[in-house]
Formats: structure tokens, C-alpha cells, sequence
């Protein structure tokens, strides 16, 4: 009787691979607020944080480490960087996924050649987002998202985001985050290095994003979605 959509990308994408009624299809966007419950990490997790060296200024992605995600844009920035004397580490949160062979191959040729990248694996939620709220900027470059979630909630959390110019997250994350072409890897460093040097700029990003974030609530998510149950319920009534 309908279809639920978590983002106008995701209801064309249906429409382009499904034969299915228009009219049927109705996009619900995800809330980003469950960020302000996760608990803080316990103490012997805090000193693991700690003991990680991310005093300073680092970049994060998180993610499978598959090739949909677009990692190798991120990594080949920071190359950039380091290439360029701006020698910032770069933390992947994720785990291994498919196809994520050729990734860790670059990865493994960039820590070679000196480029600090820092791959930690799955991370529960209260150490995954202690860790984000200590990023200068959170990197999510994916060629394609249904919605989106990771960079929503760093915009939640105050974190300056940059995201790719393809699937739902310039529809997600609007002025929210900066945009950056998904093979744009000069834009993407040139970005970050204006970031890492300004404060402020970081300061004004990370303000539209919690602007941005704040309209994401799972309150009006399940507003949207029992108004959806009313209609069908509503026209099926009408129909006996």
C-alpha cells in the first residue's frame, strides 16, 4: 500500500529499478538525535582514547572499508597533505568489507611511505562518537548513500563535515557540510588544509552543520511515519 523512503535519492532509485506506483512512495528522512543518549566511554576506555596520541588536530572517516564508501579519495588527500608538509593523521573507523582488499593495499603503501593513517577497526557507539567530537573534520566522500547517517551525526556532534557530491548526502546534509566532488582529490586537500589552518572557518562549518542536524529528529521521523500508516489505514477503510 506504500513505501517508506528514507531520502528522495532512495525513492528515485526505486522508481528507477522497480516497477511500482509512484504515489506509493513516500520519503521519511532518519533523525540524527540518538547522538545526545550514547553514554560516555567508561574510564579504562577513556585512557585508551587517550593513550591513541589524537591530542592534536587528525581527520576521521568511518565506514566499511569498501569501495562504494570512497576511501581512496580520503587517503589520497591526506597523502596530499603530508606531500605538501601538513602531516595530519587520518583515522579510519570501519571494518573490513568487500572489495576492501585494494584499500588496504593503499593503505599499507601510504603508511609506508610515511603518511600517518590509523585504521581502528569497529568501534562501539560511545567510543565511536568520543572519538568523532575530537576530529578537526570528519571526511565522508561515499560515491553513493541512501541517506547517510555517519555524516549527519558528526554535524550533530559540532564536527566540521566535508561529503561527496553524489547519492542522497548533498540532499541530507545541505549547506550542513562542505562538498566536494567524488575524484576531486585536490579539492578535497585543499579543503582540509584551509580548515586545519583556520580555526574559524572550522568553527562557522561545524555551526552549519549543528543548524542543519538539528531539523533531523527521530520524534519527527515517527510523526512522518505513523501519518503514513494513517493514509493507508484511512483509504482502506474507505474502501470497505
Amino acid at each position: 500500500d506504500a513505501v517508506i523512503c528514507v531520502s528522495e535519492t532512495a525513492r528515485r532509485s526505486v522508481q528507477a529499478h522497480f516497477e511500482v506506483d509512484a504515489r506509493k512512495l513516500r520519503v521519511v528522512h532518519h533523525g540524527a538525535d540518538h547522538v545526545d543518549q550514547v553514554p560516555p566511554p567508561d574510564a579504562t576506555t577513556q585512557h585508551w582514547l587517550d593513550a591513541q596520541g589524537l591530542d592534536g588536530d587528525f581527520l576521521l572517516y568511518a565506514g566499511a572499508l569498501d569501495a562504494r564508501k570512497n576511501v581512496q579519495l580520503v587517503l589520497r588527500a591526506a597523502a596530499a597533505l603530508h606531500d605538501g608538509g601538513l602531516r595530519v593523521p587520518l583515522v579510519l573507523a570501519g571494518q573490513r568489507w568487500f572489495g576492501s582488499g585494494a584499500i588496504e593495499a593503499e593503505i599499507q603503501a601510504a603508511r609506508a611511505r610515511g603518511v600517518d593513517v590509523r585504521p581502528l577497526g569497529y568501534l562501539t557507539d560511545s567510543v565511536f562518537y568520543a572519538l568523532m567530537k575530537r576530529a578537526a573534520a570528519f571526511v565522508f566522500p561515499s560515491r553513493y548513500e541512501g541517506f547517510g547517517l555517519p555524516p549527519l551525526e558528526a554535524m550533530r556532534l559540532g564536527v566540521p563535515t566535508v561529503v561527496s557530491t553524489e547519492g542522497s548526502l548533498p540532499e541530507v546534509c545541505a549547506d550542513g557540510a562542505a562538498q566536494v566532488g567524488p575524484d576531486d582529490v585536490d579539492g578535497l586537500s585543499a579543503l582540509l588544509a584551509r580548515w586545519l589552518s583556520d580555526p574559524g572557518a572550522r568553527a562557522r562549518q561545524a555551526a552549519l552543520g549543528s543548524a542543519r542536524a538539528a531539523t533531523f529528529t527521530w520524534a519527527h521521523t515517527a510523526r512522518q511515519t505513523a501519518a503514513v500508516y494513517d493514509d493507508v489505514a484511512e483509504r482502506r477503510y474507505q474502501l470497505t
